[in-house]
């Protein structure tokens, strides 16, 4: 190595340590030293110094997150260095595979798959002394928490229905491997996944499992089923799950025996999926280039009355909420109702699948007033990865619908707590949603469709 190079590495050795200092020291020291002294004066007087150590860690894992998201340095290199170490060394990162052709896979979606079963005694022992010591430590057993769900919804007169929806790798792996030969095999589920499923049958709930829909999809069809740099089915397969679902459901008992005067308007929309936000390219990168999907918005179902609730994530608000970055009124709830002939309320976060949903539900309980079947849907990787909170709704037996939690008449697009308009009409007549920016928000890389 020359002499040049060697001096070139410790300058850059010297810059990269450089930086992180220079970032601190734009702070104030008497304001952070303040703020710890005042932290944990404030925590000891409650709990004890046992709560003030808790409360001091926690403030430096902040410190620590704050530096390295607000680094200079890694706003200057990271997205440079990712789109080379992506587009031509074909790494991700801590969040992201790159798969063939493009494709991008959520690292959680391979570890429900590839990881070791998650209702084992052993896993779940583990998983309940994982996590930070300042934080409470996550419920991991998916099985007790749905369970609970369904005590407390079955002397309502609700039904419970859960529907989990598929990580993209379950149906297209010869995207993520080219070991994969024979994509027309038997969709692949983490080993704990058929266990969860015949003891949830046994105590009375649905189970409605849309992989086997989405495969059967994916060989008939002409369209991609998951989206390439998304995390989230496609419009595609979307409207393939919905009419599955509608079909069993209206074998249930439920649906509209009146025939509705609903249509769909077809879109084309352009978007970047949260995936590729994810890797934090630079914002002119050309690569991976935008997707284009065709939307079928739903428009003109009559209002009322809501039997059904959507209990949901970001796979029910894709396409329906447009922070998503995929367009509105052609989500889940709108392409069910659109089956079923009859208004399905929402209720949907983006993020906390395993908790989230239920707990905006625990908040709002007259949610359930009317119902009689809640959907609960979220991501199958959170039976893996998620923190399944019990969590107790409010005891009271059930009530009379009431104007507050029926459907909205037509309202103006963008307002969360009205229908969101298409072409002048409404699309499904939904109550009200919930949205946080989660999983999906904003990223690095915009701008671009």
């Amino acid at each position: 190595m020359s002499s040049a190079a060697r001096w070139l590495i410790v300058a850059g050795c010297a810059a990269s340590l450089a930086v992180p200092v220079m970032d601190v020291a734009r702070g104030s020291a008497d304001d952070a030293f303040g703020f710890f002294v005042g932290a944990v004066r404030e925590a000891s007087a409650e709990d004890g110094w046992l709560a003030a150590n808790r409360f001091l860690l926690a403030r430096i894992d902040e410190l620590e997150e704050s530096l390295e998201s607000d680094s200079t340095l890694l706003r200057l290199a990271l997205p440079t260095v990712q789109q080379w170490l992506s587009k031509w060394g074909g790494a991700g990162n801590e969040k992201v595979y790159l798969g063939r052709d493009d494709w991008l896979f959520l690292r959680p979606g391979i570890d429900y798959l590839t990881g070791p079963p998650f209702l084992d005694p052993r896993v779940l022992e583990r998983r309940a002394l994982s996590g930070e010591s300042w934080e409470e430590p996550p419920q991991a057993d998916p099985l007790a928490a749905i369970l609970d769900f369904h005590r407390q919804l079955k002397p309502r007169g609700i039904r419970l229905l859960v529907l989990p929806a598929p990580t993209k790798a379950m149906i297209y792996p010869e995207k993520l491997s080219a070991s994969v030969t024979d994509p027309e095999d038997a969709v692949f589920h983490n080993s704990s996944f058929v266990v969860l499923r015949a003891e949830l049958e046994e105590h009375g709930i649905e189970v409605f499992d849309p992989a086997a829909v989405l495969l059967e999809a994916k060989l008939a069809g002409d369209e991609d089923v998951f989206l390439h740099t998304d995390s989230h089915w496609s419009p595609a397969g979307l409207e393939a799950v919905a009419a599955a679902l509608g079909a069993r459901l209206r074998e249930l008992g439920y649906g509209s025996e009146t025939p509705s005067s609903a249509r769909r308007a077809v879109v084309v929309h352009r978007g970047d999926g949260d995936l590729e936000r994810m890797l934090e390219l630079p914002e002119s990168s050309p690569w991976p280039p935008p997707e284009r999907v065709r939307l079928r918005r739903v428009v003109g179902l009559p209002g009322g009355p809501a039997e059904i609730l959507l209990l949901g994530d970001s796979f029910s608000n894709v396409f329906s909420q447009d922070h998503l970055g995929w367009g509105m009124g052609a989500g889940l709830a709108e392409q069910l109702a659109f089956e079923l002939g009859e208004p399905v309320d929402r209720l949907a976060r983006d993020a906390g699948g395993a908790w989230n949903s239920r707990q905006k539900l625990a908040d709002d309980p007259g949610r359930l007033a009317g119902k009689r079947l809640v959907i609960y849907q979220f991501a199958v990787r959170e039976l893996a990865v998620g923190d399944w909170k019990m969590i107790e709704l409010n005891p009271s037996p059930p009530w009379p619908p009431s104007p507050a939690h029926a459907s909205h008449p037509p309202g103006r697009g963008g307002d969360l707590l009205s229908p969101i308009e298409a072409e002048g009409r409404a699309v499904a007549p939904l109550s009200r949603v919930e949205v946080k920016r989660g999983l999906g928000g904003p990223g690095r890389k915009t701008g671009r469709g």
